[in-house]
């Protein structure tokens, strides 16, 4: 009775994601990954999942997580066991930080990209036809000492024999693949993957759905660097034109082998210009782990079929006494008792856990119902977030039809600063300029008037787009709590798609006396990155932590 009483506490699935659903065994420091039947019904890819587990018996990393056997069971499912590491999901991570506002920091980052590198490109050293093949957020953790450990790494040549279109791989799997390469999963794919898992860490939130790949060169164009006190500094060109051979953009030749973007790394941050030492991950954990957990509308994933112990997503219970039941009796599998997932669900908010632990998290708003591909569909769970940015979008129209009042009767764009100031310090201002003027704005999907024009908006990041004519720009901006950020964009028909420097902007701090920003008049700095000679406007996508 006793036993039955401890599986039924651990009887929930730890994590799920487009390879399949992962559960907790008997063994603490493992989990048992269920592939989605969808996978293991292709012809030989269990044999290829076999065949790279034997072949990779032998290979030991500190950075990799070994897979122990892959068998199917009595209902013909397949089931590969893994090394379980203790920590945070890099995807569980990234959301969670940007609900709580905890900035990542460029430090922190190229501390987890200078670990995940060596990782792959040991990987790759077994043979030029050994891939991981699924280098993303949702197959990386980070412990509590600061360590980045690589999961999953025997499907690489079993994704391959897919051989799904370049949009499926990532809709369906969340995997990344370059064009053209007959949309193959091989070492260039590995360099592709690592690419965007470091612009996730340096943006400090996953590379959405619709991003990849038509945004990535805006996104990268636009992006900034978060220094360890907070504040925004311009990406420096090394990482950036590093990123961008990763990403396999720009006129610049992409890496072909992980070993290569190492080599490419070590001398970028080999110049001292930037730190990428443990201690700067581990202190953004602690702050991380320091932070109120919010309610939040940040998906854990947009990756379909993700679910479990991740910042807002549904993590739903599973009971015993229907469908399969097992035991963790020797000569057993080991695995715990699974049953369907109920109608009723149960929402989680970020906090440390076990990757594969069945600790109970406390609630928190959930956003919407995942799905994988072998159970039926349900709809997105997102009217409450609609019915939140309605009510958001009424407050902004009452405060603007006042502040359109006083900007008549005064005149001066300073007397709309100041009743921006007074009327929520809890926001930031965006001053909002364009050549030529006139130009209409888009922030977040909602229009908001024309160029020139003063926006108060929530701190956070912010999609903002500008039309004139047959002319556009997209920008993804930061708006920090009290800032007030002034940016001007020239719309001209853009000449090129390589990545091009950020704009200038002008941030007036309010008063620096407190950790938070309050009102106050301030001295006003100004950075402009952009080289000498050039005017090109920034470039970026909506919802980008990007300036």
């Amino acid at each position: 009775m006793e036993a039955a009483r401890q599986s039924a506490d651990c009887s929930r699935m730890v994590f799920e994601d487009g390879l399949g659903q992962r559960v907790p065994t008997a063994d603490a420091d493992r989990y048992v990954l269920r592939v989605r039947v969808a996978l293991s019904a292709v012809t030989s890819f269990d044999f290829a999942v076999g065949e790279r587990l034997e072949r990779l018996a032998a290979f030991r990393h500190p950075n990799v997580a070994r897979a122990a056997t892959v068998r199917r069971d009595a209902d013909a499912e397949l089931l590969v066991q893994v090394e379980a590491p203790t920590g945070y999901r890099l995807s569980e991570l990234l959301c969670g930080a940007q609900a709580r506002q905890v900035p990542v920091g460029i430090t922190a980052a190229l501390c987890g990209v200078r670990q995940l590198v060596p990782a792959v490109a040991a990987l790759q050293e077994l043979g030029t036809d050994v891939a991981h093949g699924a280098v993303t957020p949702e197959r990386l953790i980070v412990t509590p000492d600061a360590r980045v450990i690589l999961t999953d790494h025997v499907f690489g040549s079993a994704l391959d024999l897919l051989r799904y279109s370049r949009e499926r791989y990532w809709s369906e799997l969340r995997i990344p693949v370059p064009q053209p390469a007959a949309n193959r999963i091989d070492q260039r794919a590995d360099v592709l993957q690592i690419g965007l898992v470091a612009l996730a860490l340096i943006i400090g939130r996953p590379v959405r759905l619709e991003e990849f790949p038509t945004r990535i060169p805006d996104l990268l164009a636009s992006t900034v660097a978060i220094s360890p006190d907070g504040g925004y500094e311009p990406l420096p060109a090394g990482v950036r034109g590093w990123l961008a051979r990763a990403l396999q953009i720009g006129p610049e030749p992409p890496f072909g082998t992980a070993a290569e973007a190492r080599e490419v790394l070590d001398r970028v941050l080999g110049t001292g210009e930037l730190l990428a030492q443990p201690q700067a991950l581990a202190a953004f954990l602690r702050r991380y782990e320091a932070s109120d957990p919010v309610r939040t509308d940040v998906p854990a994933s947009d990756l379909p079929g993700v679910r479990g112990a991740m910042p807002g997503a549904h993590a739903l219970p599973l009971q015993l006494g229907a469908g399969r039941t097992s035991s963790a009796a020797p000569g057993g599998d080991g695995l715990l008792a699974i049953a369907a997932p109920v109608a009723a669900h149960r929402a989680v908010t970020p906090g440390r856990v076990r990757s594969h632990s069945a600790r109970r998290t406390p609630p928190a708003q959930p956003l919407r119902e995942a799905r994988v591909a072998d159970a039926p569909w349900t709809p997105p769970a997102g009217q409450a977030v609609e019915h939140r940015r309605w009510w958001w979008n009424w407050r902004l129209a009452s405060a603007f039809v006042l502040l359109a009042g006083i900007v008549g009767a005064s005149g001066s764009l300073g007397a709309a600063r100041q009743l921006l100031q007074l009327v929520d310090t809890a926001r930031g201002t965006l001053e909002l300029t364009s050549i030529p003027a006139g130009a209409e704005v888009i922030v977040d999907g909602q229009p908001q008037g024309t160029t020139p024009v003063v926006l108060s908006l929530a701190a956070g990041s912010h999609d903002i787009q500008l039309r004139a004519g047959k002319l556009r720009r997209n920008l993804g901006l930061i708006i920090a709590k009290g800032e007030t950020v002034r940016q001007q964009v020239k719309l001209a028909k853009p000449t090129s798609r390589a990545a091009r420097p950020v704009a200038a902007r002008t941030t007036l701090p309010r008063d620096t006396a407190t950790a938070v920003p309050t009102t106050g008049e301030a001295r006003a700095s100004s950075v402009d990155p952009r080289p000498s000679g050039t005017d090109t406007p920034p470039t970026g996508e909506p919802g980008g932590m990007t300036h």
